[in-house]
């Protein structure tokens, strides 16, 4: 599991939850939010 870790717990845990939702990986979360 390498993706970059934000500072924020909250927004991590959020990530993973979003990821297992949608059913894709962290990456693409976290290119949402950026």
């Amino acid at each position: 599991m390498a993706y970059p870790k934000l500072k924020t717990t909250k927004r991590d845990v959020t990530a993973k939850e979003l990821a297992k939702r949608f059913g894709c990986s962290t990456r693409t979360v976290f290119r949402a939010w950026s």
